[in-house]
């Protein structure tokens, strides 16, 4: 769970009211509850925990775009997808494509024809 001063540091440069910084410590804390199963150190989390962060001071800002969101991720899984059909057509094992792309070797040995 996140504590105040680390949150208070990030917001730091943040243009915010005294409510809408209430308000992103809230949507941090309900955030960190949906996930009590972590473990490892919070390093292994950051990615994630800067774009909930961002999306949580969008939605204060009131400027979160989810279908935006939602573009980019369909794009990024797309691009991930056609990277690792090049790599094995390039020699790259099928194991090795589908691990780095985060996608399932069955999927990527679909679009291969096989």
């Amino acid at each position: 769970m996140h504590q105040v001063p680390e949150i208070t540091d990030w917001l730091r440069d943040a243009d915010l009211t005294t409510s809408q910084r209430a308000e992103f410590a809230q949507l941090v804390r309900a955030y960190d509850a949906l996930h009590p199963e972590r473990q490892g150190s919070a390093a292994d989390w950051a990615d994630e925990d800067t774009a909930a962060w961002v999306a949580a001071l969008e939605q204060v800002q009131g400027h979160l775009d989810v279908a935006r969101r939602g573009r980019a991720y369909r794009d990024a899984r797309e691009a991930a997808y056609a990277g690792a059909v090049v790599a094995v057509l390039g020699g790259m094992s099928e194991v090795q494509a589908a691990e780095q792309a985060g996608i399932a070797r069955m999927t990527l040995r679909k679009a291969l024809g096989k």
